[in-house]
């Protein structure tokens, strides 16, 4: 949501026009300076270069241009960020790693847009959109929780 805060007057040699804009489409509500329009597409992470299901080893492979990442499938139920698995007023999260069966397995996967896949599981669980951003951040995560 844009929001301008503006003044019209005639146009006159000695006016400046003051023009503020609060721009709060970021995770950091900024004021851009007079003049600025505020129509920015935000930075999206690129999809990954490819995406493998890896059913006999129970992880989602994801290939990015700085690596590759195997993420379990347990790991990825666990960390579900749909309103089911995340309190939407509070954010905190209500199923965790623990509490997803052992033998969890996508059923299907599937593009959402060009920013997210939806995983349906093998637990009738599949309202979760996992976007880029989301699975580099899991990549990401898991590979420093791994690195000794």
């Amino acid at each position: 949501m844009i929001i301008n805060f503006g003044v019209r007057r005639p146009k006159s040699p000695l006016f400046k026009p003051r023009c503020f804009t609060i721009d709060n489409r970021h995770t950091n509500p900024t004021v851009l300076k007079s003049g600025d329009s505020g129509h920015r597409t935000p930075k999206m992470t690129a999809p990954p270069l490819s995406i493998k299901s890896r059913q006999q080893e129970g992880v989602l492979e994801l290939q990015w241009t700085h690596g590759t990442y195997r993420l379990p499938f347990r790991f990825l139920r666990g960390r579900c960020p749909c309103a089911s698995c995340v309190n939407e007023v509070t954010g905190v999260r209500m199923v965790d790693v623990e509490d997803v069966p052992l033998a969890v397995a996508p059923t299907n996967i599937q593009f959402s847009g060009n920013y997210a896949i939806k995983i349906s599981w093998n637990d009738r669980h599949d309202t979760g959109l996992f976007t880029w951003e989301y699975l580099e951040l899991l990549s990401k995560d898991l590979a420093t929780a791994a690195a000794p």
